[in-house]
């Protein structure tokens, strides 16, 4: 059935990925062949969710964001990857979504950082005309851990350092006695995230 359909119509539905189905449903691939075992390069990691309601406020998205950039930074080091940007997607309650994204300050496996820099990026572009409904948020512009990056010495490298150690502490705990031992305390209130509706972002595969 999915090849029978209209390969138009998927991509309008879907996207990208919804054409990329229809060519694969009809055996139309002309993918480079590697051998087994081969990974392809991961080129971005994100999580997105649907909320259980609208957010009305700016404190419900930054939770929201929070809560999707622990998972974000998880991937990251189990990876061994570094983000030097940030994309947000945001859905209104009118099913219209924006897309906004910018570089970090620095190289960062932190999901405070990323979910702060989500925040600014919201803060800068949603004009809220509509309330929102949906929110994704993504690691892009990867790179492997420890490698080069250039400093800002005008920006906070030692706030960095700390935050990275805090951030490397929670991720202990919460291997060692699980999500939930450990976490913001705002997240204690945030009843429109879905504990079971979080939607882990793949990348796309990227052939040469």
């Amino acid at each position: 059935e999915l090849a029978a359909c209209d390969s138009e119509w998927l991509k309008e539905v879907f996207g990208v990925t919804g054409y990329d189905l229809w060519k694969y449903a009809n055996g139309f691939d002309n993918s480079q062949v590697m051998p087994d075992g081969y990974s392809y390069p991961i080129k971005s990691i994100g999580h997105g969710t649907t909320c259980s309601s609208d957010l009305v406020n700016r404190q419900e998205v930054w939770e929201v964001f929070l809560s999707l950039a622990q998972s974000v930074s998880k991937q990251l080091k189990e990876n061994q990857l570094e983000a030097t940007g940030v994309q947000i997607a945001v859905r209104d309650n009118r099913f219209v979504t924006k897309q906004f994204q910018k570089n970090t300050d620095f190289a960062t496996q932190s999901a405070t950082e990323i979910a702060r820099t989500a925040i600014e990026l919201f803060d800068k572009n949603y004009t809220w005309a509509n309330d929102v409904r949906a929110v994704s948020i993504r690691a892009i512009n990867l790179q492997q851990e420890g490698s080069c990056f250039q400093l800002d010495f005008l920006k906070d490298y030692a706030g960095h350092e700390r935050q990275k150690k805090i951030d490397d502490a929670v991720l202990n705990i919460r291997n060692k006695f699980g999500n939930n031992a450990i976490f913001n305390c705002c997240l204690m209130t945030a009843e429109k995230i879905p504990t079971n509706n979080t939607e882990k972002i793949l990348p796309r595969k990227m052939h040469k």
